[in-house]
């Protein structure tokens, strides 16, 4: 019996062992095999040129987005506008805290009104004084006044023309202040440099605006919208191929279906580190890039100021 026990136990170990065997041997075989191929979401769009440059491309405002921001530091007191709000020139953007600004111009127009009645002082005394002068000059019988008194009053008509001279150049500083703390008054009012729309506002009242504050993020990006233009960033090692004017086509990623033929403006001369990332694995951001402007119509084509392009332009054989 307890041999017949041994060999049973010995029996289900070799099929276990077996079993583990063909296993492996399925799942080495089913590594083998070859993945299926992943289809793209969307067909990748295609050059309409027998040979080309391909770029990527950023959509802007006519004559490139536009940074608004402060001249002074300060707390945002109100905000004008919002996203896709259309502006003329001149009309408030937003505005700082003003209520230092107003009481310092409060107190230089009271300076301006104390100077001006200075003035108005100095012109009546200057003035009584030259009738005193006039009145011992027309003495006929000179005998009759002494030449102190002639002195005294020649004295006191130069004295009163220099006291109206410095209260006239009191009054004219008091103006230049005044002018000045207007114009402070009217800096912390941030108003449109041009016509255009407003493309983004990234402030929110009570927060503090830097007169330094980094252009990556403004307070307000803005921009004349009636015409837009594309970036490309052509790379340092395809420089050489582009011509000035050359044809071009772009592509609206998400749907290669949508494209346009874009207008040549003008090429930047200076090449510069490459910013723009596509997200490409195989993309390289040691290298320097020839930026190129192309514009075009938005009417006609569906795209946003900030949206990447597939470019592809031709050069010559």
């Amino acid at each position: 019996m307890a041999f017949n026990k041994y060999v049973s136990i010995e029996r289900i170990l070799m099929i276990l062992a077996a079993v583990g065997l063909m296993g492996g041997v399925y799942l080495v075989i089913k590594d083998r095999r070859q993945p299926p191929v992943a289809q793209p979401i969307m067909a990748p769009s295609f050059a309409p040129y027998k040979n080309y440059i391909a770029a990527s491309g950023i959509v802007e405002a006519k004559g490139s987005n536009v940074s608004i921001g402060a001249l002074v530091s300060g707390v945002v007191d109100t905000i004008m506008v919002n996203a896709e709000d259309f502006v003329k020139q001149g009309d408030p953007l937003f505005s700082l805290d003003h209520r230092q600004a107003r009481a310092d111009l409060a107190v230089k127009e009271s300076a301006v009104h104390l100077a001006e009645k200075n003035v108005h002082q100095a012109q009546v005394d200057l003035t009584s004084k030259q009738h005193l002068n006039d009145i011992i000059q027309r003495v006929s019988d000179k005998t009759a006044v002494s030449q102190e008194d002639v002195i005294t009053r020649a004295d006191n008509l130069a004295l009163a023309a220099s006291g109206l001279k410095v209260a006239e150049a009191a009054l004219k500083n008091a103006q230049a202040n005044l002018a000045a703390a207007k114009t402070n008054l009217e800096l912390l009012t941030i108003c449109a440099p041009t016509d255009g729309q407003v493309l983004r506002v990234n402030i929110n009242k009570g927060e503090f605006v830097t007169a330094t504050r980094a252009t990556g993020n403004p307070p307000i990006l803005f921009g004349e919208v009636h015409q837009y233009q594309i970036r490309l960033e052509i790379d340092e090692n395809d420089a050489w191929r582009f011509k000035k004017g050359a044809n071009a086509v772009a592509y609206l990623r998400g749907n290669t279906a949508i494209k346009i033929p874009i207008t040549y403006s003008y090429t930047e001369p200076y090449v510069v580190p490459k910013t723009q990332l596509t997200g490409n694995p195989q993309e390289r951001v040691d290298v320097r890039v020839l930026q190129v402007i192309y514009t075009y119509d938005p009417k006609d084509f569906s795209s946003y100021i900030g949206q990447q392009l597939d470019i592809y332009i031709e050069v010559p054989e």
